[in-house]
């Protein structure tokens, strides 16, 4: 039986060698699973801690996540955040969400029941991903596990086999149950944090960062506003290091369109060998925006003349918050009579906090003084995390949803590094 797994191996692995490009596969005359062509249907792909070295793994039309646990020691890249950001505009006729789950504290290995090799990495691996410690924030096995079964489970029996039962979950608009949950605890949100993409009929986009001119022409076609950061860069997409498709950032300053170097370097030349925490580090490489200030409230205005609503539900945002821990954002929408609101995102979401704490009525806005000494022994591996808004609770304010004027994200720390992309309605029911 070794010699014969074996082999599937290693035939596998010299077949994957020669995949380095979508003709080369054509030419293998090997058909892959789709979701429209015969002899297969495949109804959703749950990708757990993948790789994603050449690409081939973009997956259109069939409902699609991937988990990526902050605790691997193996694929401490976190590869399958370029498979989320690559694939959201994949197809621009988009029939299926698409998922980015970040699992805080978890590695790929406790996943299963058995794995013969060790990732631990504790000889490198940050404070709280070192098991064992006092002041870890590990998951255990049996706990890993249980969040596993939920999250694996939940997707599979929801898009597979219509058991509408897990709907809220994966719209965003349910925690989730004990059952997933570290054994004794009733809520874990902290624990894990939920990007949706919806397919392109169910979101509005008002600002990403994929052209050079993004910013001075968003998608209602006006000037995106920055006031009072110290430096703002906009990337088209960051680098992806890994050969054959390796390529460079593609960064340029939002008034001048000039290029320019990113603030964060991407998290693929992470090395837990030698960390340095003054090397600012992001594992997204989608379009974003990469802000830095030193004074409370910058903020970014983005107007969208006179936009209605209707037909949406949500208004979301991906931040990535790179320093220090915690980050605070305040979503504000104004309407064309002036009436405005501005609702803070932690209310809403546990996004903006690096690590596993649960809310204390301080954080994000406040770093829990325990928390200091997880910034000086190894990056907490930011990503861009969805923060999601129900707008009906900008209309109990008063705000008219039929006639927005602008978007506003405001910053109230007195100092911070974040990035900012995918500011959206959507629609998750």
């Amino acid at each position: 039986m070794n010699t014969f797994s074996y082999a599937i191996n290693a035939d596998s692995e010299k077949w994957l060698a020669q995949m380095t490009s979508p003709e080369a596969l054509l030419q293998s005359g090997v058909v892959l699973p789709s979701s429209t062509e015969p002899p297969h249907r495949v109804r959703a792909v749950f990708s757990l801690a993948p790789i994603n070295a050449r690409q081939l793994s973009r997956v259109t039309h069939v409902p699609f996540a991937t988990l990526l646990p902050t605790c691997d020691g193996d694929v401490y890249t976190l590869n399958g955040a370029q498979i989320f950001d690559d694939s959201r505009n994949t197809a621009n006729d988009e029939s299926a969400p698409k998922y980015q789950v970040v699992v805080r504290g978890a590695n790929h290995n406790f996943y299963n029941d058995h794995w013969s090799e060790d990732d631990d990495a504790e000889k490198y691996a940050p404070l709280y991903c070192q098991s064992g410690k006092i002041d870890t924030l590990r998951l255990s096995p049996d706990d890993q596990r249980r969040n596993g079964a939920f999250l694996m489970a939940s997707f599979l029996r929801y898009f597979v086999g219509d058991e509408f039962q897990f709907a809220p979950y994966w719209k965003g608009q349910a925690p989730i149950p004990p059952a997933g949950c570290p054994a004794g605890e009733s809520r874990c949100d902290e624990r894990v944090v939920l990007t949706v993409h919806q397919p392109a009929a169910q979101r509005k986009l008002l600002q990403d960062f994929r052209n050079v001119d993004a910013s001075a022409k968003n998608a209602s076609g006006l000037s995106t506003a920055y006031e009072r950061f110290k430096t703002t860069v906009q990337c088209r997409f960051l680098a992806i290091v890994a050969a054959p498709n390796a390529r460079e950032a593609s960064c340029t300053d939002p008034v001048s369109q000039l290029p320019v170097e990113a603030l964060f370097n991407e998290g693929e030349r992470y090395s837990p060998s030698s960390y340095d925490r003054k090397n600012l580090l992001i594992w997204s490489i989608a379009d974003q925006a990469q802000l830095q200030w030193d004074t409370a409230g910058p903020l970014i205005t983005i107007p969208t003349g006179d936009l209605s609503t209707q037909g949406f539900d949500t208004l979301s945002v991906r931040v990535a918050v790179l320093a220090p821990i915690g980050q605070e954002v305040e979503i504000a929408l104004t309407d064309t009579q002036g009436r405005k609101a501005a609702l803070k995102g932690s209310d809403f979401s546990d996004a903006l906090y690096g690590i596993a704490r649960k809310p204390d009525g301080a954080i994000p806005l406040v770093d829990a003084p325990d928390d200091a000494i997880y910034a000086d022994t190894g990056t907490t591996r930011p990503l861009l995390n969805m923060v999601a808004v129900p707008l009906k609770a900008f209309a109990l304010h008063g705000v008219d949803l039929a006639h927005i004027r602008q978007v506003t994200l405001r910053f109230p720390k007195a100092a911070g590094s974040v990035a900012v992309t995918d500011v959206q309605l959507q629609r998750m029911n």
